[in-house]
């Protein structure tokens, strides 16, 4: 009977114990202060950052594009949705594909390419002329925003935000952390935002237990749009967590509320990494081939060797003989109705009677 009573009291003390502690079942807690979930200062965020620009010295991916669209009304995508991407430090090539992968290297297939050089941009649009692959293109002044990118890419679920690397982003338009928070996938976050100089706002929530990728993302101008980026799938790779799925929804103001457009989904076929060659960012145009040059307002040929031949037919080079033969046929028209519109006014006026 000692012995039971014994065991009641010790029961009652640990209950006691256990009743009067916090329940924390459910709940979320906030982040130990040192550790795997210690937050890190800015600078070091950055430093961290910019270190997955080495460890991605060059990539190349195919993957597949789903959208649909919701406003201002359901209808089919347009949206590509094979592509292909490849960078190298600050170059960037996207390819497109509107009746799927070509089967080897060799075959020949209708695409669209972005390609951002590091010096131009080229917007090629290929096409057959009988046996030839032909491309009509226009090249554009390299941006100062750190990168050219046409459409989604994987690297947007975690490298990228909008016009190239967060690290570049950061850099450029310094920014503050704003906190952190608990992921049921990706775990311990770290918050940062920052502006960049047309006045969008980021939100960037980097996950430091998978190689600082960015699992998160929001980007919004103003109160008239927004788009949200969630990394749903990665994989190791070495070094670096590679996004393998991902989830982009675009929202806009309409009525004062905000209506969703559209949604994305991207999904990696295949990778590899840091073996990209230099040819691959090139500007390629075979012989025949016609560009538009929005930086000295030219259109050109493209002659059996490569070379640039200003297309006579061009009315954006006012230095030709062709600008001025056109101002001159104008300017005769423009005088002839000057003439015609004079005569009949002067036969028209009303004469004074003589007395």
């Amino acid at each position: 009977m000692f012995k039971r009573h014994k065991l009641y009291i010790v029961w009652w003390i640990a209950a006691a114990s256990l009743l009067s502690s916090p329940c924390s079942f459910g709940q979320p807690q906030p982040a130990p202060a040192h550790g795997a979930k210690s937050p890190i200062s800015y600078t070091a965020l950055l430093s961290q950052l910019e270190a997955r620009k080495d460890y991605f010295s060059s990539g190349f991916y195919r993957y597949t594009c789903d959208a649909q669209f919701f406003y201002p009304l359901p209808r089919n995508s347009t949206y590509p949705r094979y592509l292909e991407l490849a960078f190298k430090n600050n170059r960037f090539l996207t390819i497109t594909y509107p009746n799927g992968f070509p089967s080897n290297s060799s075959s020949q297939s209708q695409s669209v390419y972005f390609l951002d050089d590091g010096t131009y941009v080229y917007q090629g649009d290929t096409f057959q002329s009988g046996a030839r692959q032909l491309i009509s293109v226009n090249r554009l002044q390299h941006g100062a925003n750190g990168g050219y990118i046409e459409y989604l890419s994987p690297m947007d679920f975690g490298y990228f935000a909008d016009v190239g690397w967060i690290a570049d982003l950061l850099k450029q338009h310094p920014g503050a952390l704003i906190g952190t928070r608990e992921d049921k996938q990706f775990g311990f976050l770290m918050g940062i935002k920052t502006t960049d100089q047309w006045g969008r706002q980021y939100s960037l929530w980097i996950a430091p237990k998978y190689g600082y990728l960015c699992a998160r993302w929001e980007i919004r101008y103003k109160s008239s749009w927004r788009a949200e980026y969630v990394c749903e799938s990665v994989v190791h790779s070495g070094e670096v967590w590679i996004p393998m799925e991902g989830l982009n929804r675009f929202y806009t103001l309409y009525h004062g509320r905000s209506v969703l457009v559209s949604i994305k989904r991207v999904k990696v076929l295949s990778f590899h990494l840091n073996d990209v060659s230099d040819d691959l960012f090139k500007a390629f145009l075979p012989p025949g081939s016609f560009m538009r040059d929005y930086i000295t307002h030219h259109d050109y040929l493209v002659g059996a060797n490569g070379q640039l031949i200003l297309d006579p037919r061009s009315d954006w080079n006012k230095n030709q003989p062709y600008f001025w033969r056109w101002a001159f046929i104008l300017s005769l028209t423009a005088l002839f109705f000057f003439l015609v519109s004079f005569i009949v006014y002067r036969q028209r006026r009303p004469r004074l009677r003589r007395g």
